[in-house]
């Protein structure tokens, strides 16, 4: 199983990912989390980063997501797959018989500058008009977006209630 969490800055993807991963470790399952942004930061990260090269790390994430798959591991992938390329580049290689789940998050502008101003580990993304980029493109890009199978607002939302609410849906085998 592959399950996506996209949302735009600090809307509780990278958080989320890592809480769910935990919760379905403790009921027995194997799971990866991965990050696009682990990816980038391999190839030197945001600030050098061309277009081009984005695009190669995108889909050297979907190769990793598809090789923990094959390997019996479920998947948890976290980042800004907004455009339809970009959620294709995620899935590209993943095997045909793989249950994809998809998570979309929503935040205010407002409370995502709030939150990242708080993070010691942001640097590009407490940049505020990164941010409005940001949320200006997820809400250019949302009739275009891959389907979700839940949305949740992390504004209303505590973390323990979208894992809660995940774990209690997502297929339970092992």
């Amino acid at each position: 199983m592959l399950v996506t969490i996209v949302g735009p800055i600090a809307s509780g993807k990278s958080t989320i990912a890592e809480e769910l991963g935990r919760a379905l470790r403790k009921r027995g399952r194997s799971v990866a989390v991965v990050d696009l942004d682990d990816v980038v930061e391999g190839v030197g990260g945001f600030s050098t980063l061309t277009a081009e090269r984005f695009r190669d790390a995108q889909l050297v994430l979907g190769d990793l997501v598809a090789s923990w798959l094959r390997r019996d591991v479920d998947v948890i992938a976290h980042g800004p797959f907004f455009h339809p390329e970009e959620d294709a580049a995620l899935v590209h290689a993943v095997p045909a018989e793989t249950t994809v789940r998809r998570v979309r998050l929503h935040t205010t502008y407002e409370v995502a500058l709030e939150r990242v101003s708080v993070d010691p580990a942001r640097a590009l993304s407490k940049n505020p008009a990164l941010v409005r980029l940001t949320y200006d493109r997820v809400a250019d890009l949302l009739p275009v977006m891959a389907p979700a199978d839940w949305e949740f607002d992390t504004t209303q939302t505590s973390v323990d209630q979208v894992v809660a609410t995940l774990v209690s849906e997502l297929p339970d085998t092992t």
